[in-house]
């Protein structure tokens, strides 16, 4: 409405001015192609944000303060190893939001390959010959040690130090295989260890035969010594005493017993002693037996059973036994019936390797 000297007028428009209601603020969401990776590692976001009409966007890719990107999906290269936390800022007219992923993308240095290298306190000497070997690899741990220290394929230690023993002469190829994360390498060190034989001095060795046997036992006793010997010194039953000072002698045993023999050799390099404990084994020479028997009868009548009962001394091995009817036993103890009635001679012969006896005795068997 205007109003002036010239009068009052009006200007109506209907429907002039729309009011629209406010959007909803959004809800700011993202994802990452790969949150984990080596530097320099190229990450793509991707823009999940929920809210209505336009929207604008700022990435902070570093969560420094400062804005990356404004587009809704991005892409962002990280240089250099560390853990990144991500901001996504949306806006649009009815406010803003933002997510914030704490310590979202982890990003590591790439591995270093390893090198292997070694040492060891020495590489030569003589038999047995223990080493120790001191790791000096290089490259990205954790690393992993395989020792083979005669390069014959075979594992010998997977500690970063190892000790290894050469028991005998020789030259030896050392290779040390270090795996990491960056890869696998191998140091091989040929003819590195050397190890000779200890220079041979005197050594007491001797042998007999036989080594056992019934008294008088006669035993040769055969030197088997090494190095310059000027004079040997046996003792053939450990009392002390020099009992031969020949090479090769011969002993007769009379006693029965087991002896330690002793043998001590003498050089311009030393001396050596080798002792065979209990090493001759004399049994005594077995006595004749004496045959002596018992019968829990010595008459009665037909059928009559007797038992024979051996009471022989010196220890018989083997039994003869005659019951005087043209039978006979072998047994030790044997029982015997006799069906016809008669005077019977009933004979024991007892025997073992020195000897034999008999004893007789008789049986009467009568008539029923």
């Amino acid at each position: 409405t205007v109003t002036g000297p010239g009068g009052i007028d009006s200007e109506v428009r209907t429907d002039y001015i729309t009011v629209t209601e406010a959007p909803a603020a959004p809800v700011a969401a993202f994802s990452a192609n790969t949150t984990t990776g080596v530097a320099p590692l190229t990450v793509a976001f991707t823009d999940e944000s929920t809210g209505a009409g336009t929207k604008t966007y700022e990435w902070d890719f570093t969560n420094d303060g400062t804005v990356d990107a404004t587009t809704p999906d991005a892409v962002y290269t990280y240089p250099s190893a560390g853990t990144y936390t991500v901001n996504l800022t949306v806006t649009n007219a009815g406010g803003s939001n933002s997510e914030v992923k704490t310590d979202y993308i982890t990003v590591t240095t790439a591995p270093v390959s390893p090198i292997a290298a070694f040492s060891a306190n020495t590489t030569s000497g003589t038999a047995p010959l223990t080493v120790a070997f001191t790791d000096a690899s290089t490259g990205t741990a954790p690393l992993t040690y395989a020792w083979d220290f005669t390069n014959d394929g075979t594992v010998d230690a997977t500690t970063k130090n190892a000790t290894y023993t050469y028991l005998t002469a020789g030259t030896y190829t050392v290779n040390l295989t270090v795996t990491g994360p960056g890869g696998t390498d191998s140091e091989v060190k040929s003819s590195y260890i050397t190890v000779t034989s200890v220079t041979p001095k005197i050594s007491a060795q001797f042998t007999a035969a036989p080594v056992s046997g019934r008294s008088p036992l006669a035993v040769r006793f055969t030197d088997q010594s090494t190095g310059t010997i000027t004079s040997y010194e046996w003792d053939f039953n450990n009392d002390g005493m020099v009992d031969s000072r020949i090479k090769n002698p011969l002993k007769f045993f009379t006693s029965a017993g087991e002896y330690t023999v002793q043998l001590t050799v003498r050089g311009p390099d030393g001396t050596d002693q080798e002792v065979k404990n209990q090493y001759i084994d004399v049994t005594a020479k077995p006595l004749r037996p004496i045959a002596f028997f018992s019968a829990n009868t010595l008459s009665g009548a037909a059928p009559l059973n007797v038992t024979f009962t051996d009471k022989s001394y010196n220890n018989p091995d083997s039994y003869l036994w005659k019951f005087g009817d043209g039978t006979t036993s072998t047994l030790k103890n044997p029982s015997h019936t006799y069906p016809v009635p008669g005077y019977y001679k009933v004979s024991l012969t007892a025997s073992n390797v020195a000897g034999s006896s008999s004893m007789a005795m008789n049986i009467y068997v009568t008539s029923s």
